[in-house]
């Protein structure tokens, strides 16, 4: 048998320039498939018995290509970036550092007719607006939607948006992303400092 090189990245790229669907078919009482290009057509048996030669000339490959389950994996991981949160694309193999934090100092007004209170999210601490500036305000939208930001309850250790001081704020960002991180199952794709 003739041998190939293969390169993994251009097989998954260029070996399926349009997308096909395999349909499930009863053919005389046994279950069968069928091959449908993008327009629904049947795929002629030649250009599947090309495609499936060129899968068999990849798997039987024998070079340390690419891990098939990582190359899946860091598939799905960038296709849930692109669908749910704002991450760059990322490569097989790296991994991101948590993002350095995005937070905001939020005076409270000076017309208030109540004094407003709130605790902070990383150490208890009380900040109202009798004896407080403002506090810090995260905003981790940009990355983790705010639905996927634990709320501070009695039953929490950390949750919420709000910290008493920029180092609370900090410490409480990193917290939160390494707890959503663990929570995704996305400790592959970051490096957990």
């Amino acid at each position: 048998m003739e041998e190939f090189e293969v390169n993994p990245s251009e097989f998954f790229e260029h070996f399926y320039p349009e997308k096909w669907t395999l349909k499930k078919i009863d053919v005389n009482g046994e279950e069968g498939l069928i091959l449908l290009d993008d327009d629904g057509e049947i795929i002629p048996e030649q250009k599947f018995n090309e495609m499936i030669l060129k899968a068999k000339r990849f798997y039987d490959s024998k070079r340390d290509t690419v891990d098939i389950e990582q190359f899946n994996r860091y598939k799905a991981f960038n296709n849930d970036q692109r669908l749910v949160h704002n991450f760059p694309r990322l490569e097989i193999g790296k991994a991101f550092k948590i993002p350095e934090p995005k937070m905001r100092f939020k005076p409270f007004r000076a017309d208030l007719k109540r004094k407003w209170s709130c605790k902070c999210a990383l150490c208890g601490t009380k900040v109202s607006s009798d004896k407080d500036e403002g506090y810090y305000l995260l905003d981790y939208d940009k990355y983790i939607r705010y639905w996927d930001v634990p709320r501070a309850d009695r039953d929490q250790q950390i949750g919420g948006n709000r910290a008493c001081s920029s180092e609370c704020g900090k410490v409480l960002w990193k917290a939160i992303f390494k707890e959503w991180i663990t929570d995704s199952n996305y400790q592959e794709f970051f490096i957990m400092e």
